[in-house]
């Protein structure tokens, strides 16, 4: 099966969370659900168990999952992903099923987004695709202090699912959201009690409107966060030229490597909008935003062990101002 312009694509799904947080459970709950027949999963695991892909299999009958079992998404061949996106297609419109609504690829645990959406944007279909991220109400806020990986799921994710809430009082979920849109303050936060209803609101593909979440209120550091590596700035420019703020922002991808977890914002250039928005490295190509809503130009940058003041290194020098939220 190749690539069909006629095409209805789903929606994707990109599923991450670090090692334990729910993942599995979080794509149980949601199959489980009597409107999700629609549903297409891919499962990565490490390592050749499957043990998620064995779980999420025995969750419906027939429920069809495709498995990539040579080890982190991430890691693997480009062409792994886009293939099993392509014969999970296949293999339901030769069963003469209707079209997926959905698919939700669930990534290893110690998976960072990035190359997944790289490998995502490189397959020439026109996916529409929403990064989701669990975080484990119970061990949240010692997993981003001690990894990496976890910081960079949260910080990609547009959505975050606050898991195990159904076993936690209400004071410890209110400090997992509060650290959770402390981590990234650009994500919508996810803490239901139901599991079921915590599913659907996950999985509920809404385009959100392009939230006027700048101006940012400032960031309240929340009473059990460990994280001390991880900043939040809001930038603003002096309406640069297009061409300059380009090589600006590859200039910054270049200058910052794997410390730039997540870019996302509104800059004025030569009298446009531009909508901005990436995860690492990875951008999506720049939309102009037509005037008429209310809402602060700037852009929100999520780093790791970035100080205000490398900005101000980037080539080539443009006029901004820079702000810690």
């Amino acid at each position: 099966m190749s690539f069909n312009a006629q095409r209805f694509y789903p929606q994707i799904f990109l599923l991450t969370g670090f090692l334990g947080s729910g993942k599995t459970s979080l794509i149980l709950d949601h199959i489980r659900d009597p409107g999700t027949a629609n549903t297409g999963v891919i499962v990565n695991e490490v390592g050749q168990i499957d043990v998620d892909g064995a779980l999420i299999t025995t969750g419906r009958t027939g429920f069809p999952v495709a498995t990539l079992d040579n080890g982190c998404v991430c890691c693997s061949l480009n062409s792994d992903l886009p293939n099993a996106i392509l014969e999970l297609l296949a293999e339901r419109e030769a069963a003469g099923g209707q079209p997926f609504e959905r698919i939700i690829i669930e990534t290893s645990g110690v998976s960072k987004p990035s190359p997944i959406l790289r490998s995502l944007l490189n397959t020439g279909m026109p996916l529409r695709t929403t990064v989701l991220s669990t975080y484990d109400c119970e061990q949240g806020p010692d997993m981003t202090a001690r990894f990496e990986e976890a910081v960079a799921q949260l910080a990609a994710a547009q959505t975050i699912v606050v898991s195990k809430v159904d076993r936690a009082d209400d004071l410890a979920s209110s400090r997992a959201s509060q650290a959770a849109a402390y981590l990234n303050p650009l994500a919508a936060i996810v803490n239901e009690r139901d599991r079921t209803q915590r599913a659907r609101l996950a999985f509920a593909g809404i385009q959100m409107p392009l939230r006027s979440s700048f101006s940012i209120v400032a960031r309240q550091e929340p009473n059990n966060s460990k994280h001390t590596r991880m900043n939040v700035f809001l930038i603003k420019f002096e309406e640069p030229k297009w061409d300059q703020l380009s090589e600006w922002i590859e200039n910054l991808v270049g200058y910052c490597g794997d410390r730039l977890l997540r870019t996302k914002g509104f800059v004025r250039t030569e009298g446009r909008r531009v909508l901005i928005q990436g995860v690492g490295g990875s951008f999506d190509p720049p939309r102009e935003i037509a005037d008429g809503l209310e809402r602060e130009d700037g852009l929100v940058i999520i780093t790791r062990d970035l100080a205000r003041e490398d900005f101000s290194t980037i080539e080539p020098p443009l006029k901004l101002q820079v702000h810690g939220l």
